[in-house]
């Protein structure tokens, strides 16, 4: 059994406040992980029925968000540790148990992972995805379990490890004298062997960050030469010459698929959240995520409050002879006094603009308008407000646009990027015959399965392999879009997009020129840390770009952007392309 790697932390200081007494929450992260090498298998049982317990006491609203995994069982497994927790639900109660590792059990998926990346993960400190991209976190099995999983955890928005060793009030006093001393303890035995440690993994770390620029810039050579032109829009070159005078500020507009996400993008800086309800009447229908009628009510009084905005986005096709679930979703909207909804479906625009008059509408990319007069006619026939442009514009494109068009434009600055049509895509209902058109969900969980081999992880949606990422090799999202395909004759290629992130951050400005009016964020099925890392960072850009400052002035807010990219590679989509 080797050494817990939370032993390789940094330690804090112990006057660091948390509610574990007086112990941070590395020291919680370290006292556990020890315990957890120390105790023989029998003795970790006992502790895991303490945990559930505690948590089912002290964090409200658990069951509800468990239910989805009634009858599921998935097994955890810290890679330091020859034991691994074999978490199963029932009635929406969570059940953990000890087992060693290899023990004969059926599962639905496993998780592998380092105890310092659980722990991240149980404190609200890291993205679940960008883990998996970095393959710093192994999937095997079903992922319908991990999705519910992970965003029940995360629309909690505890600090779940904080909170299920925080004391009772009686025992607070004596618990913070009991911390302090094993603070001490820590500082004088342990914490010099740390603070050398921590180090060398600063400077691994740097080294680490050499290789991947290096790897990069290997990467940008060796791409064809159509994606070396350098193409500068007019726009730009406007924007470059002309003088700068006050404008309006960009909306800042933030994905929210859990309540806990909402509160941390509107704390994060956002203006504007958007969001959906928990059924097909959503393009992010994944199990686990989004929200009730009473989320949706105290998730608008938080931003009210504050004086941001919500919309809500019933951007899906209602069914043929089942349009009640959509007319729904309008009119509780409506009543709880959202700011717009964003739509695609002619029948549920005309259904808002017929009952709702005053309520504001947006075109969503689903409605795939794509030229002036397409948009002319929603704006005509529906009154929209504003546009989703579909990311398949160059900056030009767009400025000639909103020169011909008199509503807003809303444009995508960061997240996921589809090669295909938006709104016309049907290359997962062929395969999981699920439309995402009409069920809200591309690539459903359920029809997705991860296994690896040997180093190697496959990944497969529906009856179809799609992908195998090599070890090492950072992974991407189960979409058919950007799997690898092997064509007559030849090897195995990327024949649509690889996997690959929108990141915008550098046509701040130039968007800005163009007449965008809001910058959208992609992500909703994210973790809210994603969340809260690219609205703080995008409010940091926007900020720096208003005060005149260029965005190279801040590099290790692109760094924390680049962490978060799917595949661990960015692009700049189709604002600036040779191409044509």
């Amino acid at each position: 059994m080797s050494a817990p790697s939370l032993l390789f932390r940094s330690p804090v200081s112990s006057a660091s406040s948390s509610p574990f007494g007086a112990m941070s929450a590395e020291r919680q992260d370290l006292f556990f992980s020890l315990a957890l090498t120390a105790l023989p298998r029998p003795m970790i049982n006992p502790l895991c029925q303490i945990v559930i317990a505690r948590l089912e006491r002290r964090v409200p609203g658990l069951k509800q968000r468990l239910q989805p995994l009634d009858g599921k069982k998935l097994f955890v497994q810290p890679e330091e540790l020859d034991v691994g927790f074999l978490l199963s639900f029932r009635n929406g109660h969570p059940e953990l148990n000890a087992l060693a590792v290899g023990s004969p059990v059926k599962v639905d998926a496993k998780l592998a992972a380092s105890l310092d990346t659980f722990f991240d993960l149980l404190h609200g400190k890291s993205d679940g995805d960008a883990l998996f991209f970095s393959r710093d976190l192994k999937v095997d099995g079903d992922m319908a379990v991990v999705v519910a999983l992970r965003n029940a955890m995360d629309g909690l928005g505890e600090d779940l490890l904080s909170d299920i060793f925080s004391p009772p009030a009686p025992f607070n006093h004596l618990l913070n004298r009991v911390s302090s001393v094993a603070n001490r303890c820590v500082d004088r035995v342990v914490a010099p062997f740390l603070q050398k440690t921590a180090r060398l993994e600063s400077d691994i770390g740097s080294m680490r960050a050499e290789i991947d620029q290096l790897r990069r810039h290997q990467y940008q050579k060796a791409q064809p030469p159509f994606s070396k032109v350098e193409v500068v829009s007019s726009v730009e070159k406007n924007n470059r010459t002309s003088p700068k005078v006050d404008q309006k500020p960009i909306e800042l507009l933030a994905p929210a698929g859990t309540p806990a996400a909402l509160r941390s993008a509107i704390d994060a800086g956002a203006n504007a959240v958007y969001l959906g309800f928990r059924d097909e009447t959503n393009a992010r229908n994944y199990p686990g995520l989004n929200f009730s009628r009473d989320d949706l009510k105290e998730g608008l009084a938080y931003a009210h409050e504050r004086g941001r905005r919500v919309h809500v986005a019933i951007n899906t096709y209602a069914a043929a002879g089942n349009m009640q679930p959509w007319y729904k979703a309008i009119d509780t909207a409506a009543e709880l006094g959202v700011d717009a909804l964003i739509m695609a479906d002619i029948g549920l625009l005309s259904y808002a603009s017929k009952r709702y008059p005053d309520l504001s509408r947006h075109l969503s990319v689903q409605a795939g308008a794509s030229t002036p007069a397409a948009i002319q006619f929603y704006y005509e026939m529906f009154g929209i407000n504003r546009m989703v442009l579909p990311r398949m514009f160059t900056l030009d494109e767009i400025a000639i646009l909103k020169e011909k068009v008199p509503i807003e434009i809303e444009t995508f600055i960061f997240g996921s990027l589809s090669p295909m049509s938006e709104g016309r895509c049907a290359l997962s209902a062929y395969a999981t015959g699920r439309s995402p058109n009409l069920c809200g969900v591309c690539s459903p969980a359920e029809h997705v399965r991860y296994e690896n081999r040997e180093g190697v992880l496959v990944s497969q949606l529906g009856d179809f392999v799609i992908n195998r990422f090599e070890e090492g090799e950072a992974a991407g999202y189960p979409t058919l879009c950007k799997g690898r395909y092997i064509p007559e004759g030849g090897d195995a290629c990327y024949l649509f997009e690889k996997p690959e992130c929108l990141n915008a951050a550098e046509y701040i400005a130039s968007l800005r020129a163009a007449g965008v009016t809001s910058f959208k964020i992609e992500g909703r099925q994210r973790s809210r840390f994603y969340t809260t890392e690219v609205v703080s960072c995008f409010r940091a850009l926007l900020d720096a770009e208003a005060a005149g400052e260029a965005i190279e002035t801040l590099p290790d807010v692109l760094e924390r952007l680049h962490k978060l990219a799917e595949g661990g590679e960015e692009t700049r989509g189709a604002y600036r392309k040779g191409w044509r």
